[in-house]
C-alpha cells in the first residue's frame, strides 16, 4: 500500500515554486514587458471588472505591473505582490517615473499577510504557479484574510491543457518574440504533462542577441497547476469565500476560454 505524507508533499512542492521565481528573475524579467508588448486583451479585460469604486485593490503576481499600472492611471487605488524581487523593482520603477503612489509587498502567495485590508483582489492566473494543493490553499485562506468584511477576490485561471498537446510534449517551439533596432529576444519551449499532480512543466529557453550577436542563452523550468471548475470552487468554499460564480471568456481570441472566478468574503 503506498503512503500519502502530506509534509513531504508540501516540501516537494515548494522547491518546484522555487522554479517559478527563478524563472521570472533577472534578465527574463528585463525582457518581460518586452516580450508581451503586443499583448493587451487581458488589460482590457480586467478594465472591465475593476474600476475607481473597487479600491483599494490588491494584485496578487503583479510582476512588473503591466496590469496594474493601466489602473492606476484611471485613479485605481492598487497595490501589488510579488515574489519575484527582480519583477517588482521594475513595477517600482515604472510607477515612480509616472509619479504614481503605491506599495509592493516582496511575498509569496502562500505566506503573505498585510495590515492593509482590501476591497478587491485579483490575481491574473498566477495562483497556478503553487503547483502545490495544500500552499494553494494556504495562499486563498491569506486572500481572504486580507480582504474587508463583503470584499471581493477576481481569479483568472487559464486552461493549461490545451497549451500542451500530446503532439508537442517535449519538442522545442518557438514562442514570442521580440526585436528593436539593438535587441531581440527569441523565446523557445517544451512542455510535459504530469496527469497525476495535474501539472504542466514547461522548459523555457531565451536566447538574447545584440547587433545580431547573441550574448546570452537564458535556460530555466516554470511549473503550472490545473484545477477542475468544481474542485477549485471547493477550496474557494473551504477557504471561507461565499457568493462564488464562474464564467468563461475567451480573453485572447484563441478558442480556448479562460475561466473566471468571483468570490466574496
Amino acid at each position: 500500500m503506498c503512503s500519502y505524507n502530506k509534509d513531504e508533499k508540501i516540501k516537494g512542492d515548494r522547491n518546484m515554486s522555487e522554479k517559478n521565481i527563478i524563472h521570472y528573475s533577472g534578465s527574463v524579467a528585463k525582457w518581460y514587458d518586452f516580450l508581451l508588448t503586443d499583448q493587451r486583451e487581458d488589460i482590457e479585460f480586467l478594465k472591465t471588472l475593476i474600476n475607481t469604486n473597487d479600491g483599494p485593490v490588491l494584485d496578487i503576481g503583479c510582476g512588473t505591473g503591466r496590469l496594474m499600472l493601466p489602473l492606476a492611471r484611471q485613479g485605481v487605488e492598487i497595490d501589488g505582490l510579488d515574489a519575484s524581487n527582480d519583477m517588482l523593482k521594475i513595477c517600482r520603477e515604472k510607477f515612480n517615473k509616472e509619479g504614481l503612489k503605491t506599495t509592493l509587498y516582496t511575498k509569496k502567495f502562500q505566506s503573505f499577510d498585510t495590515e492593509k485590508k482590501y476591497k478587491t483582489i485579483y490575481c491574473a492566473g498566477n495562483i497556478q504557479f503553487i503547483d502545490s494543493f495544500f500552499q494553494t490553499l494556504m495562499a486563498l485562506q491569506n486572500i481572504h484574510s486580507s480582504l474587508q468584511k463583503d470584499g471581493k477576490l477576481i481569479i483568472i485561471m487559464s486552461f493549461v491543457m490545451p497549451v500542451c498537446e500530446p503532439s508537442d510534449r517535449g519538442i522545442w517551439k518557438v514562442g514570442k518574440t521580440f526585436q528593436d533596432d539593438s535587441y531581440k529576444v527569441i523565446y523557445y519551449h517544451n512542455c510535459e504533462i504530469d496527469e497525476f499532480e495535474q501539472l504542466v512543466i514547461t522548459r523555457n529557453r531565451y536566447e538574447i542577441f545584440e547587433n545580431d550577436t547573441k550574448i546570452e542563452t537564458i535556460k530555466n523550468e516554470s511549473v503550472m497547476r490545473w484545477y477542475g471548475r468544481y474542485e477549485f470552487l471547493l477550496m474557494l468554499e473551504k477557504s471561507g469565500f461565499k457568493n462564488i460564480s464562474i464564467t468563461n471568456e475567451d480573453i485572447f481570441n484563441t478558442g480556448t476560454p479562460t475561466r473566471i472566478y468571483t468570490a466574496y468574503k
